[in-house]
């Protein structure tokens, strides 16, 4: 919602030409995605203690277990990582033994 002090609101007092231009999606300048974030956090977690459990993602990321669990299934999908147990017992583990 968009309120204005007195009077209608008008196209003109939006003022849309002061707006910095939007980089484009793959350009020079942009930062990694959340996504990729994340699942560089869970690689770096489970090199450094064996496996990752979808608690240890959400914590290390300020995600919600369930945005942990579709980041950690998705490297399980690409052959990045290894599933082992499941349920709340559940770890992955990195594929090629690293």
């Amino acid at each position: 919602m968009v309120l204005k002090g007195r009077g209608r609101l008008e196209p003109a007092d939006l003022r849309l030409d002061r707006l910095p231009p939007s980089p484009l999606p793959g350009s020079a300048g942009d930062a990694p995605t959340p996504e990729a974030d994340r699942r560089t956090t869970a690689l770096r977690l489970a090199r450094a203690t064996g496996s990752v459990s979808r608690a240890q993602l959400a914590a290390a990321c300020a995600i919600s277990g369930e945005s942990a669990r579709q980041v950690l299934h998705a490297l399980a999908e690409s052959d990045q990582r290894l599933r082992i147990g499941r349920g709340r017992a559940t770890r992955y583990v990195s594929s090629d033994g690293a």
